[in-house]
């Protein structure tokens, strides 16, 4: 159990050491990428310890390293396998907070898409760069290039960007960034506070009720506090 606790924490400190990144976003790219590497393996662990604890709740056992590897490295895999979990036991679904989280993450187009990239990154994404130094292309897309692209759609979703950066270019940098950041953190967070409540409310609650003190981070983030990160 040490070594599961072990991971655990480390699964948290990542996700959460990568939402702070985004949210300090000022329109540089430089730290982007240690975002993502970042949120891409805290998530990865965070899906696939979830799946454990499940595991262990219905079979009494958790799963073999080979099992665990059949998962994959899918993270939009990992979120609906871990969503149909839930699915499995109506008395978790019932649960309005549970409910509504579940909900949300399987209509929800944004944080899709954030896992969609981060899942990109994880397979072969993060060698993009190198695959083009070494051999002039690369079968992977810019990992930053997609996540921008995601951040155009936000822009565009509201013409009052646009108008304010046209009329004040200045008011406008105030302004967008940290409303960019909010808006992904808050989609972000909220992926989090699902699987944490799967933990203490949900399908890995046999064991994963003993660990509150692990994923606290982010279970008792309520619903008004989405989209800030709070003090350390």
């Amino acid at each position: 159990m040490i070594a599961f606790i072990e991971e655990a924490e480390t699964a948290i400190m990542l996700s959460d050491e990568g939402i702070r990144i985004v949210e300090s976003w000022d329109g540089g790219v430089d730290r982007r990428v240690v975002a993502l590497h970042l949120l891409a393996q805290g998530y990865e662990r965070f899906f696939k310890l979830t799946l454990a604890l499940a595991l262990l709740r219905q079979a009494g056992r958790l799963p073999s390293a080979r099992e665990a590897q059949r998962w994959g490295h899918g993270l939009l895999r990992l979120l609906d396998m871990t969503l149909d979990e839930f699915d499995k036991d109506s008395g978790f679904v019932g649960r309005p907070a549970v409910r509504e989280d579940i909900a949300s993450l399987r209509r929800d187009g944004l944080a899709r898409q954030q896992l969609e990239v981060l899942d990109e990154f994880a397979t072969g994404g993060r060698y993009h760069n190198l695959d083009v130094m070494l051999d002039g292309h690369s079968q992977a897309e810019q990992p930053l290039d997609r996540w921008s692209a995601l951040e155009t759609e936000l822009f565009r979703a509201d013409d009052r960007w646009t108008r304010l950066m046209q009329d004040d270019p200045a008011g406008f940098g105030r302004r967008w960034y940290p409303h960019l950041a909010a808006v992904q953190v808050h989609h972000l967070q909220r992926t989090a506070r699902t699987l944490a409540r799967a933990w203490t409310l949900g399908p890995a609650s046999d064991e994963g009720k003993r660990l509150t003190g692990v994923v606290r981070r982010f279970l008792f983030l309520t619903d008004d506090a989405l989209g800030r990160c709070p003090p350390r």
